[in-house]
């Protein structure tokens, strides 16, 4: 009769690298996430601008790129005797984010963009509103599931209106639009909450 190697005689499933299972590596049929699936909310709007609503927001945003500190900060660095010892001290919670918006020839966006231009020190008047009634006072970032369900929210505090892009081209050929408008703000604190544990837990 045929020997057949026991591979738990072997040690192999315990050894180095024994992980290497169907059953380990699969994750227990856990989904990967996808970059496309996520949401925002802005539950309190900004005071001193004209707001066009969540609803029509959300429905012209078409990305975000925002930047949040995944370095320590506050190294310490010591040589001692040509050794060295290392330190840190916390890191940054602030940063900051771009919205990419398109627009249409209600030009409400852009129309935003202007307002928030205008309360942080108008053109024609050089006066600009009170901080508390120019930022936005928390965005929520929201990465779901395949079933739109939310697994992680990162929630950003103060956002403080810095500038806009907007197509000022005029050409002779009609090769591009003016359809593509971009807001960035900074914030000035972050925190991220994991939301498919119980109880959910925010760092």
């Amino acid at each position: 009769m045929a020997q057949f190697l026991d591979l738990v005689e072997l040690g192999i499933p315990n050894g180095y690298m024994g992980y290497i299972e169907y059953q380990n590596l699969s994750g227990q049929g856990k989904e990967i996430l996808w970059d496309a699936t996520w949401d925002i909310d802005i539950p309190i709007p900004p005071r001193a601008v004209p707001w066009p609503g969540l609803d029509l927001l959300k429905t012209r945003l078409i990305s975000m790129d925002f930047d949040i500190n995944k370095d320590l900060a506050g190294t310490i660095d010591v040589n001692i005797r040509g050794f060295h010892v290392i330190q840190h001290a916390g890191f940054e919670s602030n940063g900051s984010i771009t919205l990419n918006f398109i627009d249409f020839e209600d030009q409400i966006i852009y129309g935003l963009a202007m307002a928030f231009m205008q309360i942080g020190g108008a053109n024609r008047y050089k006066y600009f509103v009170r901080k508390e009634d120019m930022i936005i006072p928390e965005f929520h970032i929201y990465f779901l599931n395949s079933s739109r369900l939310p697994v992680r929210k990162i929630t950003l505090y103060t956002l403080v209106f810095k500038s806009y892009e907007a197509s000022y081209a005029t050409t002779t050929m009609p090769e591009g639009g003016r359809g593509e408008i971009t807001m960035s703000f900074d914030f000035e604190h972050h925190d991220i909450t994991i939301l498919n544990v119980n109880p959910a837990f925010t760092f």
